[in-house]
């Protein structure tokens, strides 16, 4: 404890009398003590923070391990995903390929199978059954020609898997999508097969097959436009022979009719599958005398010549086709043409001027632009 008490003299600068403070030496005890106490209690809280720090550093230090090491397997699964993420793309890819080489093969079996109604559909007409309407309709369609009346290409969409994503199906319903198109195709070739052998035995027991090359002169007229002519809608594709308007046209071979009814360009239109890959076609008619399926012989009356269609005046447009191909027709007329107009068929862009005017009846009309 201080013995003495203590007295403070304040004096201040301008004039006037000092201050005296007193301090009773108890109440300097009280201060003194009271700074002790607070520096002690100050030291211990410092002393204590310092203390839990430490402790909580040391009992952290496993954690930060703990971390350090969950960080490193983090990196190492996000590089095994990168991995596992590449390597199923890759998966996905193979299997989009093999996928879509399975759907080409089915739809390849489809198509020889196609082709191979097409070789029955030739069979019948050999044998000489009249195919009905549905028949007809198919054996037109499996070849398509490859230009239309217009001259312009003809779309051929494949429709097997339209509306298929055969990449994003579950492979179960692709296993079974693709179970289900074998099956058909299995049946359709077993019937196929069946149809054939009944055929083989009924044409085992023919006599004959029909004549199925066109030779016969289709209609009496005057050539007026050869086959191959360079025009302005482009290449002429048959033979025009002028008559007059109803003249009746003549089937040229045996065979059925697979078309018969108004065609653009063609205006009224007649076709006949011979069979063998052979076809005729009769263009800008006036009218018909068969239906689609008909079955037809060689001379029967078809139709009659007219203007229909791209056409400026009465006149046939005769065209043989072999396997879809434009051919000329004049190679296949069993009639005795000159022999200037025969030598003229090797080169098909001689004008219808540089040929000598004495064309067969099988009086010349002009050629028009719109003869086609």
């Amino acid at each position: 404890m201080i013995k003495n008490s203590i007295s403070i003299v304040i004096v201040p600068h301008s004039s006037g009398k000092p201050y005296t403070i007193f301090i009773h030496r108890y109440l300097l005890s009280f201060i003194l003590g009271f700074s002790c106490l607070a520096m002690l209690g100050l030291f211990g809280i410092v002393f204590t923070y310092t203390f839990d720090y430490i402790q909580m550093q040391e009992a952290l230090e496993p954690t930060k391990l703990e971390i350090d090491n969950l960080i490193e397997e983090n990196q190492m699964l996000n590089g095994a995903i990168t991995q596992a993420s590449n390597h199923q793309d890759d998966l996905a890819l193979l299997l989009k390929e093999e996928r879509e080489q399975h759907a080409q093969a089915l739809i390849e079996i489809h198509d020889r199978l196609k082709m191979l109604e097409k070789f029955y559909a030739d069979l019948r007409i050999m044998a000489g059954f009249k195919l009905n309407v549905d028949d007809a309709k198919a054996l037109d369609k499996v070849a398509p020609d490859p230009l239309d009346a217009h001259g312009g290409p003809v779309e051929v969409m494949d429709k097997h898997f339209e509306g298929i994503n055969l990449f994003s199906m579950p492979q179960d319903e692709y296993l079974q999508l693709m179970q289900t198109k074998e099956m058909a195709l299995k049946n359709e070739l077993n019937e196929h097969i069946t149809t054939i052998q009944k055929l083989k035995m009924l044409l085992e027991n023919k006599a004959s097959l029909v004549d199925d090359v066109p030779s016969m002169v289709p209609v009496e007229g005057t050539i007026t436009s050869l086959f191959g002519e360079v025009r302005k809608g482009g290449t002429h594709g048959g033979l025009d022979i002028a008559a007059p308007e109803g003249t009746p046209i003549h089937a040229p071979a045996d065979g059925v009719v697979v078309k018969s009814g108004p065609s653009m360009g063609y205006g009224r239109v007649i076709i006949i599958d011979h069979g063998n890959g052979y076809t005729t076609r009769f263009g800008h008619l006036s009218g018909e005398t068969v239906s689609l399926g008909d079955r037809v012989e060689e001379g029967d009356i078809i139709g009659y010549v007219g203007s229909t269609g791209w056409a400026t005046g009465p006149h046939l447009h005769y065209e043989v086709r072999l396997n879809g191909v434009p051919v000329d027709p004049i190679n296949y007329l069993n009639t005795n043409l000159p022999q200037e107009l025969l030598d003229n068929t090797d080169n098909p862009n001689t004008s219808i001027e540089e040929l000598p005017p004495s064309y067969p009846f099988i009086g010349d009309l002009p050629l028009q632009e719109s003869d086609l």
